[in-house]
């Protein structure tokens, strides 16, 4: 791992993959380096031609959309955009800003939509740290406007690292720095951050409560007011909580057992038991077993589709979301998140592991 004093740029010699929009954007950021030298970002990753080839706008007809993005080595990514995103980022804002902090650990670059927010704040004399966890987020977000602002602003930091532990520790050795007591430290994650492995605010989180124990309660606050329910459901919240078996998902369940059935040969042998007693329990199945068990008259009550791909949308045709929640790991293939869009929870806006559901 690179020290937070030695920066890694894309060299001009090695073959990239890079669309040529990309290699604008990060020849651009090497200039930007040569030109002012060291700025506030700390490092990039070990291999940073891990940054998107592909991306995908899809816009619906309510004024929502969402980008798909791909890396060309079967890594994919999701972000949702809603109707009016800078006047929604502008409303959570001050929202979540109504008095002034000196130090904001804000979680998330997502697209852009804080930026101009964060320099204001910063002009004030609130300093930023801000951890970034995705190569793709952070290409993606240097294409935004006033991105190279916040890289200059000397009361800015942005952390571009992919270990929760490394993370934790630049964290600490920032606010010890700083000389702020803990509790004039403001949390914010951005909800709309992109998530590509939902367990790295958790493990972040943990990890710098563990060599930073003054930050465990502002952390705590922050968690538990940011996520008391994934929130990319945000305005389908009500058409999935009405969904048959949600209901004891979310809050009445009360020792209700689950189930979770798999795919594979053992499958058929237990239907029987499953139709028998079908009342008793909570039913969770991956998309291949999903098939096969309403096939038989089961009915399920949350479908998890483990790899969001095109053959996840074959397992799932022609079945209706009416009667289960479908869950997607990470993101969905266009298709599938059109057909599903008001009724899904895509997990890689979520900080907790598939294993918590």
């Amino acid at each position: 791992m690179p020290t937070p004093t030695e920066p890694i740029f894309l060299d001009p010699a090695k073959p990239s993959k890079l669309s040529p929009t990309q290699v604008r954007q990060v020849e651009g950021l090497r200039q930007l380096f040569t030109k002012r030298g060291w700025s506030g970002l700390q490092y990039l990753p070990e291999d940073p031609y891990k940054l998107p080839n592909t991306h995908e706008y899809i816009q619906f007809a309510e004024g929502a959309s969402t980008l798909l993005y791909g890396n060309g080595q079967g890594q994919q990514g999701i972000l949702n955009h809603f109707e009016n995103p800078l006047g929604k980022a502008t409303d959570w804002w001050q929202k979540k800003f109504r008095d002034r902090s000196d130090v904001c650990l804000f979680h998330g670059l997502g697209l852009g939509y804080f930026n101009r927010h964060i320099l204001e704040t910063a002009e004030t004399g609130t300093r930023f740290f801000i951890p970034e966890c995705d190569p793709h987020t952070f290409a993606l977000w240097m294409a935004s406007p006033l991105a190279e602002e916040l890289l200059l602003h000397p009361r800015v930091t942005i952390l571009l690292c992919d270990s929760p532990g490394e993370t934790a520790r630049h964290c600490r050795e920032w606010f010890l720095r700083t000389g702020i007591a803990s509790p004039s430290i403001r949390v914010v994650v951005n909800h709309s951050a992109l998530f590509p492995r939902p367990t790295f605010l958790r493990d972040w989180f943990n990890e710098l409560t563990r060599v930073f124990p003054a930050m465990a309660d502002p952390l705590s606050r922050e968690i538990f007011n940011t996520f008391p329910k994934p929130q990319n459901l945000w305005e389908n919240w009500n058409p999935i909580v009405s969904r048959p078996g949600i209901g004891l998902l979310f809050g009445k369940m009360r020792g209700t057992p689950i189930v979770v059935a798999g795919a594979g040969p053992s499958l058929d042998l237990l239907i029987p038991q499953l139709r028998d007693s079908r009342e008793s329990f909570l039913l969770i199945a991956c998309d291949t077993s999903a098939r096969t068990l309403l096939r038989h008259g089961i009915y399920v009550d949350i479908v998890v589709a483990m790899d969001s791909s095109e053959k996840n949308h074959d397992h799932l045709r022609g079945l209706s979301s009416e009667d289960f929640l479908p869950v997607f790991y990470g993101g969905a293939v266009p298709s599938l998140f059109q057909e599903f869009r008001n009724t899904s929870w895509v997990t890689g806006a979520n900080p907790f592991p598939t294993s918590a559901l």
